[in-house]
């Protein structure tokens, strides 16, 4: 079931390319994808990035935490 979902917010310790290599090889995004979400989460704030259960959505978050990303889980509406 899909009805949990990551974002990933903006900080200002974690430059550009690192984001986008830690969206494509640790969460799997296309590398196109990867740097399409980067932009979002920089000229946003925030960007959700996948739809997933709970429990791989707080294994992504955990994930992403330990490559310093700020990311959390939120319930899909």
């Amino acid at each position: 079931m899909t009805d949990w979902h990551v974002a990933v917010h903006n900080d200002e310790m974690n430059v550009f390319p690192v984001v986008v290599d830690v969206l494509n090889r640790v969460v799997g995004l296309k590398l196109d994808d990867a740097i399409a979400g980067t932009w979002r989460i920089h000229e946003q704030g925030s960007a959700l990035i996948s739809s997933t259960s709970r429990d791989a959505a707080e294994a992504m978050v955990a994930r992403l935490h330990s490559y310093g990303i700020d990311a959390s889980v939120g319930r899909s509406s």
